[in-house]
């Protein structure tokens, strides 16, 4: 393609004949000769490794038949690799005959393959090109696995550029975090699917990664990556941060940024987009060393492992910050939204979405949140019990806001009754008992929102006004009083991710 897309040229010509000649076994016998897959462009090198993986996950001598069908068939593709391992079921145990099954195909497939001396064999196998695109269109648990295969195996898929392909298909969340008890030290959470699947080995219960006496806390989530501090009971000088990634288990401790006399922190935000950077970076709002009636930004970067200076600010509730799209978004009192470019280090003010006149100037934030790249709002009328409401989007330049979905509960009010506060009177602005805990917008699956009523979570689909269960943690309640209860700032969406801390 042209540099100005006004059309396409020819850049270069290929004659595979003379490698043809060179690899016969590129041709497959059984195939016509004028049928698109008639040159294996994956050795059977390639094929062999395949199948061993699927015998080290699965652990199934049916399966494995049926994958070296469609392995060894005609129309394989690359593509078919995800396709194949989206169609399996993940086996958490195994019977000693299945074990020993399993044991002797891979002892006989491994042998195969060193005793392969092809040298079409030996290109593949130690081409990492091939190997990656390989890789990244397998699920992410795969993958954990197959970082102890070897060494060599170990160093790709924990290379910076395999995260940075990996990251390029899908960074989208596929789960949520719900933290169970704010109260407490050591906070156990819920694993959630979002796809509504059960979950058999939740990747994450508790913070165990480090033994803090204080205990720890998430105190966000961002695209993969979670920023936790701990419980300091010393004062905030003593407070710990870390950078966690919960899919590979591995955290870093933040340097702290210098004690000083005042030494007051008013907020903590990670700036994390790996589809820009694999680095990431935590901006402090701080006291300021010149005068009272300032704060000051400090912004830390993964890339230097050093803290700067960015420049003083107003006095502003910077402690609710929201990252999105490259920026931090902080609102205060909803009369202003200020907007924080992190690479720029400049500050924005937008408006707000205007407030209905019956309102009286009352509101109630319902739900301000990032989920896959786009920044969402729901606010409601802080005096009166609300059945409807708007669901605002901001534009991916930051400009303004602009309404994204139109909500009606009346129809999931009548199929959940509990979600009426038996003990509220009508005109509480609480009177139905729900709060939102993600907007998930997918153009082509179809975009929900994901409630908590009580005793359960569900979710609203925008589109056909449906409810579907996703968890029951309570089968039988029908009223809130005892049920299990969160709140809209004890749910974190979990997206897997590679990225290095």
């Amino acid at each position: 393609m042209k540099r100005d897309h006004s059309g396409w040229f020819m850049k270069y010509k290929v004659d595979l004949n003379p490698i043809a000649a060179t690899f016969p076994e590129m041709t497959k016998g059984y195939i016509d000769p004028i049928n698109l897959h008639s040159y294996a462009f994956l050795s059977n090198y390639c094929f062999r490794l395949l199948k061993v993986f699927v015998a080290v996950w699965y652990g199934s001598v049916s399966e494995k038949i049926q994958f070296n069908q469609l392995m060894l068939g005609p129309h394989f593709h690359i593509n078919s690799i995800a396709e194949i391992y989206a169609g399996f079921h993940v086996r958490n145990s195994w019977s000693n005959d299945a074990m020993n099954a399993v044991s002797e195909m891979i002892s006989m497939e491994i042998q195969h393959v060193s005793n392969s001396s092809t040298k079409s064999a030996e290109m593949i196998g130690n081409n990492d090109d091939i190997l990656i695109n390989i890789l990244v269109r397998l699920p992410l648990k795969s993958l954990l696995r197959f970082r102890n295969v070897s060494k060599h195996w170990l160093s790709l898929i924990s290379s910076p550029y395999f995260c940075l392909c990996l990251n390029e298909r899908s960074i989208f969340p596929s789960a949520l975090l719900l933290r169970k008890s704010a109260s407490s030290n050591k906070p156990e959470f819920y694993f959630l699917w979002l796809d509504g699947k059960p979950v058999h080995e939740p990747l994450i219960r508790s913070l165990t990664f480090i033994d803090d006496s204080a205990g720890i806390k998430i105190s966000q989530s961002c695209n993969g990556l979670l920023l936790c501090c701990s419980n300091s009971r010393n004062g905030e000088p003593n407070r710990n941060y870390y950078i966690y990634n919960p899919t590979t288990n591995q955290y870093t401790t933040l340097p702290k940024p210098g004690n000083r006399i005042p030494n007051t922190i008013f907020g903590v935000i990670l700036a994390f987009d790996p589809s820009k950077s694999p680095h990431y970076k935590v901006v402090f709002v701080r006291s300021s060393k010149t005068s009272p009636d300032l704060y000051q930004l400090e912004i830390y970067s993964s890339e230097t492992h050093l803290w700067s200076f960015s420049r003083e600010i107003p006095k502003f509730k910077y402690r609710q910050g929201v990252y999105c799209s490259g920026a931090i978004h902080w609102i205060s009192n909803y009369e202003s939204l200020l907007c924080f470019d992190v690479d720029q280090e400049s500050f924005q003010e937008m408006p707000m979405p205007e407030i209905p006149d019956d309102w009286n100037q009352s509101f109630k934030c319902r739900y301000f949140r990032e989920f896959g790249g786009r920044l969402h709002l729901i606010s409601t009328n802080g005096r009166h019990s609300t059945r409807q409401f708007d669901v605002y989007e901001m534009e991916k330049d930051s400009s303004r806001w602009f309404v994204k979905y139109q909500v009606d509960l009346n129809a999931l009010i009548s199929t959940y009754p509990e979600m009426t506060r038996s003990n509220s009177h009508p005109a509480d602005w609480d009177y139905h008992a729900f709060r939102v805990l993600a907007v998930v917008c997918k153009e082509r699956e179809g975009s929900f929102m994901v409630l908590h009523i009580p005793g359960k979570i569900i979710s609203y689909s925008f589109k056909d006004k449906t409810s579907t269960l996703l968890h029951d943690f309570a089968p039988g309640c029908t009223a809130i009083d005892g049920c299990i209860v969160f709140k809209e700032d004890d749910a974190y969406p979990y997206t897997g991710t590679f990225a290095i801390v």
